[in-house]
């Protein structure tokens, strides 16, 4: 099954699971429930669950899931599959789903972005994939071209973030590297550069690992935005540019 997104949906919301006859007469191996996302052209997967009802008695439980999903672009698409599962083999996969969902708002949702103070009134990506532990956000890698715009209330002193690559871009990958900056917009103003730097973590050991950035603001006023790009470098090249901006502070 699959949805075109109209770019306000946050979380994805289904119930699942296999009929009893499936493995109480029959012998399934199992089966695995797959959310993917394709977005610009990319398709990741969002989630996945294994049930083996068989062999595992809590797997033959009615099964709920809500799915946090990345930023994404209007018109991305929404794949529900229902998997074979390692063998392939179809032979009793008895399955069902029921009570499908989004929830929707023009807002974004704190869990979209674990460990920021605050969330970004507007995403600009082509990739952002959200890594998940115990069925919560933990981490979300958000691939350059991007961006994150916060609009200002008039109070805002001070940005922290941590930034960087993730190290498959370099050990596995060959980045030839992405620029992070921070881009002050006055209302009425033209805008103002802040902060930039180039990371080249291929050839650079010092641009690998976490990089932190401190800044005080100049004053702004109620409407002002602050925006965060990404960008894939002096070559326009965003081959593995795995970036990522975490732990992020506004107040």
């Amino acid at each position: 099954m699959s949805w075109v997104l109209d770019g306000t949906e946050r979380e994805f919301r289904f119930e699942y699971g296999f009929l009893p006859e499936a493995y109480l007469r029959g012998n399934t191996n199992g089966a695995a429930f797959v959310v993917e996302l394709s977005d610009q052209g990319q398709t990741r997967q969002v989630y996945r669950r294994e049930l083996d009802p068989l062999h595992v008695d809590k797997d033959r439980a009615h099964q709920f899931s809500r799915v946090v999903l990345p930023p994404f672009q209007p018109g991305a698409k929404l794949v529900l599959r229902l998997d074979p599962g390692a063998r392939g083999d179809t032979s009793w996969d008895w399955l069902y789903t029921c009570n499908i969902g989004f929830h929707r708002s023009s807002h974004f949702l704190s869990r979209q972005f674990p460990s920021f103070s605050r969330v970004p009134d507007a995403a600009d990506t082509d990739l952002a994939y959200l890594y998940q532990r115990n069925g919560e956000p933990e981490f979300l890698q958000l691939n350059a071209p991007g961006a994150l715009t916060f609009r200002l209330r008039g109070g805002e002193r001070n940005l922290a973030f941590t930034y960087g690559f993730l190290p498959g871009a370099y050990r596995e990958g060959h980045t030839d590297g992405a620029g992070f900056s921070v881009e002050l917009i006055p209302s009425s103003e033209p805008g103002r550069r802040l902060f930039g730097r180039l990371l080249q973590p291929l050839t650079k050991a010092t641009d690998r690992g976490p990089q932190r950035v401190t800044l005080t603001l100049p004053p702004v006023r109620t409407g002002d935005r602050l925006v965060i790009r990404l960008d894939a470098g002096p070559t326009g090249n965003n081959s593995w540019d795995w970036t990522y901006v975490d732990h992020l502070s506004l107040d």
